[in-house]
């Protein structure tokens, strides 16, 4: 272990995990205020005016996501001469 005051500078300049976060919901925040749009988080930030009842949002079967994949993974492999 290294005592903080013989840190290193580059990594005594991050900012600590609890300011992130703070940071990340505040700018979720303003892109919901700004452009309203809808925020990713649970009990996240509404625009204004919104109506949880006239909002009907769609969710994947995850039956279908998967069936998916191996066909999506076989094309881009194929595209991209991955694993051949």
């Amino acid at each position: 272990m290294v005592p903080a005051s013989q840190t290193p500078p580059h990594i005594q300049r991050r900012p600590p995990v609890p300011e992130l976060v703070v940071v990340a919901r505040r700018s979720e925040e303003s892109f919901v205020h700004d452009s309203g749009g809808f925020s990713a988080l649970k009990n996240g930030p509404v625009s204004q005016g919104f109506e949880y009842k006239s909002v009907k949002p769609w969710y994947a079967k995850m039956e279908d996501y998967i069936g998916l994949q191996p066909k999506w993974v076989e094309d881009w492999n194929r595209t991209f001469n991955y694993r051949q």
